[in-house]
């Protein structure tokens, strides 16, 4: 919005007069606005305003969405990349097969990573795709060296 302090209080009543007519309503306990560009006395001023929670992060549909790109990647991808490590540890001390932990990395770990991709498509550093290899080679192998080349791993 442009001038959100003047404009979002008329959003707000079009939107109720709206959920009057259709039966709606929002739920000002769970909504929360996502600023961007704004002083810390305009937020406050705004969520006196509104009775809404003013935020720096949004989670939306699994993604958090945030203001600035690089905050972005920290709360997606770095986050995840956390998240399929301990993930794996845990599942280390399982009796899987080789063919059970390729299939537990294309079962859980795989959907997970495209579904960031596809959501938020911002650049990753090379970095990142190193270490998450690191980590699933390192499930898959057992910490063990690897039997089989990872080129041919990839191309199966």
């Amino acid at each position: 919005l442009k001038e959100p302090l003047t404009t979002a209080f008329k959003l707000m009543e079009r939107t109720e007069e709206y959920g009057r007519v259709a039966g709606l309503k929002i739920n000002k306990d769970k909504t929360k606005i996502l600023t961007k560009n704004m002083l810390m006395r305009q937020k406050k001023e705004l969520e006196e305003t509104l009775g809404i929670q003013v935020t720096n992060k949004v989670k939306y549909l699994g993604i958090y969405i945030t203001p600035r790109c690089g905050t972005l990647k920290e709360d997606n991808y770095f986050k995840l990349k956390q998240q399929i490590a301990t993930d794996l540890t845990k599942w280390e001390n399982l009796q899987l097969s080789l063919i059970g932990r390729i299939s537990t990395i294309k079962m859980n770990v795989l959907p997970k990573i495209l579904y960031l991709f596809q959501t938020i498509p911002i650049k990753v550093g090379k970095f990142f795709f190193d270490d998450l290899n690191k980590i699933v080679l390192r499930f898959i192998w057992q910490g063990r060296k690897a039997r089989i080349k990872l080129k041919l791993l990839q191309d199966a």
